[in-house]
């Protein structure tokens, strides 16, 4: 069971990079959001944690706003329209809010977010690409 995930994760991988290079054409109308949940402590990395994280997304998906990627770590890459970005944003908070006793926010300072990475890929593109 477990290599077949590893197997599937890595075909996430996989399709992220693929995903990427061809939404470079379309750069302008798209961002991305990087979730950190490799930094969450262990206990709040469970599956059914990892997939309610999975599952709060699933609106935006479904109403072709936006395409989800887990990497093999845990952490979420979520690639959608600017148009949706306040939709987007509210569903980051939900997710962040199923981890809200986590020492990564629990100590978090109020101008810094440890727990998500905003990408605006017309202008971070390369950087994107790079991680």
């Amino acid at each position: 069971m477990a290599d077949t995930e590893n197997k599937h994760l890595a075909s996430q991988e996989k399709l992220l990079l693929d995903y990427m290079r061809r939404l470079e054409e379309q750069k302008d109308e798209h961002m991305a959001v990087h979730l950190h949940l490799s930094a969450l402590k262990p206990y709040n990395r469970r599956d059914h944690h990892i997939r309610a994280a999975e599952n709060s997304f699933e609106n935006l998906i479904k109403s072709l706003h936006g395409q989800l990627f887990m990497t093999k770590n845990s952490d979420m890459f979520f690639f959608f329209k600017a148009a949706a970005q306040a939709q987007t944003e509210t569903v980051v908070q939900k997710v962040r809010f199923l981890f809200g006793d986590d020492p990564l926010l629990e100590n978090e300072d109020a101008d810094e977010n440890r727990f998500s990475t905003w990408y605006n890929i017309a202008h971070q593109f390369e950087e994107l690409l790079h991680l």
